[in-house]
């Protein structure tokens, strides 16, 4: 079974993500801020996927994105965020090092294909 990390400052949130992650058959690991979610992506063997919000205390998502390309991690990073994403944000995104985008609230088809396209053979 893959894991996938969600990472949201809002606990009603990363319970949501988790949900729809574990009807689709993969076991979610849940932080509340980057900082911890990198402690965690170090700590916990086997995390195929993180999914990250933007907008967060302590270390927000680029931040965490950052921490993880600076540490040579190849895992796949999808950004979560509720804010209106022009294309200069989204390449900002990308430039940093981030796999995907998906726009809250959340569209559960869409969010299971993002999923499956990051987590194909590791399911």
């Amino acid at each position: 079974m893959s894991k996938v990390l969600v990472i949201d400052d809002v606990e009603s949130m990363r319970t949501v993500i988790s949900t729809l992650l574990e009807w689709c058959g993969y076991e979610a690991l849940e932080a509340p801020d980057g900082e911890i979610g990198f402690k965690l992506l170090l700590s916990e063997p086997g995390i195929a996927l993180v999914i990250t919000d933007v907008n967060m205390p302590v270390c927000n998502g680029y931040e965490f994105i950052n921490k993880v390309r600076d540490n040579n991690l190849k895992i796949p990073i999808v950004v979560l965020t509720s804010q209106p994403a022009d294309e200069a944000t989204l390449k900002e995104a990308q430039d940093i090092g981030a796999n995907g985008w998906i726009h809250k609230p959340i569209n559960r088809d869409n969010f299971s294909e993002m999923v499956k396209k990051f987590l194909v053979g590791s399911h």
